[in-house]
């Protein structure tokens, strides 16, 4: 369903378009923009100029969204910013699949929350799993356990209590008084979240 207060359609193109802001319901999502575009052949929305997208899961700010209902997955250009319970996730370019819940951001993207930053060159997040994948120049900040960890390829397992970097890894543990400073092909960290500690480092390979 899409509401807007000026509309055309041409038939010959099966193209709809709307040159002011509408607002289209699909299942339990809201999407709205400035202007914007619908093709019926191939079931795609094209939203453009402050286009917000509201779901019971997340919410996404951004500037450019492609939107195929057939498949479910939505692609987007420009500054994005997608907001669920667990994190918030910033990228200029990437894609997000619908019902699998699923985030890929390139060009230097960043994941936080209250208490994790993660940059990186380029970044998946499965949040039905809660795992995280981030690749190239990636660096993650923890102050809840007083970790950096840096390297070219890391796993975060938000339901395991689990992380590892790999290529090029490094790790920096700092308290009050001091800071321990690890190096290794591989590094393995294992928190205890109760207790909001680091539990066990593992480094494997020219440590």
């Amino acid at each position: 369903t899409l509401l807007t207060e000026y509309l055309t359609y041409d038939r010959n193109l099966h193209l709809a378009s709307y040159p002011y802001s509408a607002t289209t319901y699909r299942g339990d999502k809201t999407l709205k923009s400035h202007y914007g575009y619908y093709r019926d052949r191939l079931k795609e929305f094209s939203f453009f100029e402050n286009v917000e997208v509201f779901s019971p899961k997340y919410q996404m700010y951004t500037d450019t969204l492609y939107y195929n209902t057939g498949i479910e997955k939505m692609w987007f250009l420009g500054p994005t910013t997608i907001i669920n319970k667990e994190n918030v996730l910033e990228g200029t370019h990437g894609y997000y699949l619908v019902e699998e819940d699923f985030v890929f951001l390139d060009q230097r993207p960043f994941m936080h929350n209250e208490t994790q930053k993660i940059h990186s060159d380029s970044m998946l997040y499965d949040r039905n799993i809660g795992l995280a994948k981030a690749y190239d120049r990636v660096d993650m900040i923890d102050t809840s356990y007083q970790i950096v960890m840096r390297g070219n390829y890391m796993e975060l397992w938000e339901h395991k209590d689990f992380s590892f970097a790999t290529d090029s890894a490094y790790a920096i543990y700092y308290d009050n008084d001091d800071s321990l400073y690890i190096h290794g092909d591989t590094l393995f960290f294992h928190f205890d979240k109760e207790k909001e500690e680091l539990e066990k480092l593992i480094a494997r390979r020219n440590v």
